[in-house]
């Protein structure tokens, strides 16, 4: 079923608007899911907390990147599971992908603010379209879908090394893009 199909079928309350969904997205949104928390059930519970949140915003909502804004969602929902768990233990991997962002992105009045500003989004897409494919696909892989150096070294035929002082590189880059339009210091 095509996207377009799928959201009208949300739009006519039919459930099968959600069966469509876990056929077409389910392993995309698992796997963003595990790769954020590191654990079984807890993706799986976001997935389907994915499919929840979707039926409850369709309508109103009609995303024009249906895979896009269900990995937005699954992904704030992933975080937001993560920093339950780290109330009741340290995540080593996401805190330090976490920090590599913080090097880059700077604020006084804290990352949550600048993450959620639209110039902070128009400045981040200028530069990773700037960027040739294989750079912007392990920046996108790292940061938003929170791959580990080994997973985006196998895919992009670098070393572990390569790909980690390419983001490092990258985050560099974009520290200066970001200080240079204002957003941070």
């Amino acid at each position: 079923m095509e996207d377009a199909d799928i959201i009208e079928a949300y739009f006519r309350r039919d459930e099968d608007a959600i069966t469509e969904t876990k056929v077409k997205f389910g392993p995309h949104l698992y796997n963003l899911s595990f790769n954020i928390l590191k654990n079984r059930e807890d993706a799986e519970e976001c997935e389907n907390d994915t499919y929840v949140k979707a039926w409850n915003s369709i309508p109103p909502a009609r995303p024009a990147f249906l895979c896009a804004w269900l990995a937005k969602i699954a992904r704030n929902l992933s975080f937001d599971r993560l920093k339950e768990k780290r109330q009741a233990r340290h995540d080593a991997d996401t805190v330090t992908i976490s920090e590599e962002m913080a090097e880059c992105i700077a604020a006084p009045d804290g990352i949550e603010r600048i993450i959620d500003d639209r110039t902070f989004d128009r400045v981040v897409n200028a530069y990773l379209e700037s960027c040739d494919k294989v750079h912007r696909f392990a920046f996108v892989r790292r940061y938003y879908f929170g791959d580990g150096y080994e997973e985006i070294a196998k895919y992009t035929g670098k070393t572990k090394n390569n790909v980690r002082t390419m983001l490092y590189r990258m985050r560099g880059e974009l520290r200066e893009l970001l200080e240079k339009e204002g957003i941070t210091e």
